[in-house]
C-alpha cells in the first residue's frame, strides 16, 4: 500500500484536473454544426458576426461568415480553424481564426496582416415569443376596440410593455409571461374617468387569444403579431459600377435585427408603417463614424425594394426574403411492428441526412430506391427477395412528431403501417 503525503495528493489531484480540463476543450462535429453568435473585441465597441457551420456528407465542414463563404474549415481534435476572405473594391482581405470550444462557448483569435483580435461566441439565445408588437382587438358593448401592444425586454431581463389606443391614456402596471401565458394589468384614463383592466392570453406562434376583464365582465380578446411579413432574413442587392453587391438584413420577431455590411453586423430597430420599412443606425470605421439608414417598401412575393441612405447619397436596392428549407423530419431510425398469423413481425427503416437509407426485414437489409424527402413527407421503393421471387414494395408516409404513418403498396394491394422513432 502506497501512502501519499498531502503535497503529493495535491499534485496528483492537479494532474487529474488538468487532464479532465484538457479533454473538455475538444468538441465533436455535432457540437460545431449550426449557428454561432460571435463578438470580435476591438478598441471600440465589439463587432458582431454570425458563423454557420455545416457537416458535409464526406465528413468535412463548410461554413459561412454571414453571407460570405469560409474556406479551409478544419476541425482536428480540439482545434477549429477557418479563413474568411472579403473584397473591398479591387483588394482582398483575409483573416484566419484559430480557436476551441469549451463549456458551450467558441473562443479564439482572429488574425490578419494588420491585427489580432479576440473572438468569442455562443449559440444564439432565442427571443421570448412574447416580445414584439401585437395588434389586439376586442369589443366593449357595440364598440370595437383596436390597440397596439408592444412588449420589450429590459437589460435585467424583466419585461416592459406599452399600449397605444385611439382614445385615452394607457399605462401598463404589470406584465408577466410564463409557459406561453401572457398576463398584464392596464390603467386607463379617459376624460374624467379612470379604471383598471386585466388582460390574459395564450401565445401560440404569431397568434394571441384570451380575455379582457373589465367592469362590464369578461370579454374575448384576439391578437396577431405585427410585422410577420417582415420577419426573417433578407438578401439586399445593389448595383455598382463594379457589379452587383449583396448585403443581409436579419429581422427578429420583435422587429429588432442585424444589418450585415463590410463583414460586420449592426444592431438595428426597424419601423413598419403599413408596407413602409425603415431603420437608422451608425457605422464606425476606427475613429470615424457616419449615419446610415434604409427606406423601403414591402411588395408581394417576399420582396423589399427601396434605398440605402448615407450622408454621401442614396443607392437603390432590391431585396428578397431567404426561405429556410424545412427540416427533413423523416431522418432517423423507425421501427414498424405488425401482427400476423405467425406472430409479431418487426422491420426497421433507416433514413440518413444525406438522403440515403435502408430497410431491414427478417435477414434482409435493402437499400432504398427513389427515396423522396420533403418536409414531413417521405416516399421510397424496395424490392424484397424470397428464394427465386422478387416482391416490389412502395411506401408513402407522413411524420407526426415521433410517429411515421403511411401506406405500403404491394402486389396484393395496400395496407396501412405505423412506425415509431427509435432513440
Amino acid at each position: 500500500m502506497i501512502t501519499l503525503t498531502a503535497p503529493r495528493k495535491q499534485t496528483l489531484l492537479a494532474m487529474i484536473l488538468s487532464i479532465i480540463a484538457g479533454l473538455s476543450t475538444g468538441f465533436t462535429a455535432e457540437e460545431l454544426a449550426g449557428e454561432w453568435d460571435m463578438k470580435i473585441e476591438t478598441d471600440g465597441p465589439p463587432r458582431l458576426a454570425t458563423l454557420t457551420f455545416t457537416k458535409n456528407s464526406d465528413g468535412s465542414f463548410s461554413g459561412h461568415w454571414g453571407s460570405t463563404e469560409l474556406s479551409k474549415v478544419t476541425l482536428e481534435e480540439n482545434k477549429l480553424t477557418f479563413v474568411q476572405t472579403r473584397r473591398r473594391r479591387d483588394r482582398e482581405f483575409s483573416q484566419t481564426f484559430t480557436g476551441t470550444l469549451k463549456d458551450g462557448k467558441l473562443e479564439g483569435v482572429l488574425a490578419s496582416e494588420q491585427s489580432e483580435n479576440k473572438m468569442t461566441g455562443a449559440r444564439p439565445v432565442p427571443k421570448s415569443p412574447v416580445l414584439g408588437h401585437w395588434d389586439v382587438r376586442y369589443q366593449v358593448r357595440d364598440r370595437d376596440i383596436e390597440a397596439r401592444l408592444r412588449v420589450s425586454e429590459k437589460k435585467d431581463g424583466s419585461l416592459h410593455a406599452d399600449w397605444k389606443q385611439e382614445r385615452g391614456e394607457h399605462t401598463i402596471t404589470r406584465v408577466h409571461f410564463e409557459e406561453g401565458q401572457l398576463t398584464l394589468d392596464r390603467t386607463v384614463k379617459y376624460e374624467d374617468n379612470e379604471f383598471d383592466v386585466t388582460h390574459s392570453g395564450k401565445i401560440e406562434g404569431h397568434k394571441l387569444a384570451g380575455t379582457v376583464i373589465t367592469s362590464f365582465g369578461e370579454i374575448e380578446m384576439k391578437g396577431a403579431r405585427h410585422g410577420t411579413e417582415l420577419i426573417g432574413t433578407w438578401e439586399l442587392t445593389t448595383t455598382t459600377d463594379r457589379g452587383p453587391r449583396t448585403r443581409r438584413l436579419k429581422v427578429y420577431s420583435d422587429l429588432t435585427g442585424r444589418y450585415e455590411t463590410f463583414g460586420r453586423e449592426l444592431p438595428v430597430e426597424l419601423k413598419l408603417n403599413e408596407k413602409k420599412v425603415s431603420f437608422d443606425t451608425e457605422m464606425r470605421f476606427g475613429d470615424r463614424s457616419f449615419e446610415f439608414g434604409l427606406r423601403g417598401e414591402l411588395e408581394a412575393g417576399n420582396k423589399l425594394t427601396g434605398e440605402l441612405v448615407t450622408s454621401r447619397g442614396s443607392t437603390a436596392f432590391t431585396g428578397v426574403k431567404l426561405v429556410k428549407a424545412k427540416p427533413l423530419a423523416a431522418v432517423g431510425t423507425w421501427e414498424f411492428t405488425r401482427e400476423t398469423n405467425n406472430g409479431v413481425r418487426t422491420s426497421t427503416l433507416i433514413i440518413k441526412d444525406d438522403k440515403s437509407g435502408s430497410y431491414s426485414f427478417r435477414d434482409q437489409d435493402i437499400a432504398l430506391d427513389t427515396l423522396s424527402l420533403e418536409g414531413d413527407q417521405v416516399a421510397f421503393k424496395v424490392t424484397l427477395k424470397f428464394s427465386d421471387r422478387e416482391i416490389p414494395l412502395a411506401f408513402k408516409g407522413t411524420v407526426d412528431e415521433s410517429t411515421l404513418k403511411g401506406t405500403w403498396t404491394t402486389p396484393r394491394g395496400e395496407r396501412e403501417a405505423t412506425g415509431k422513432r427509435k432513440p
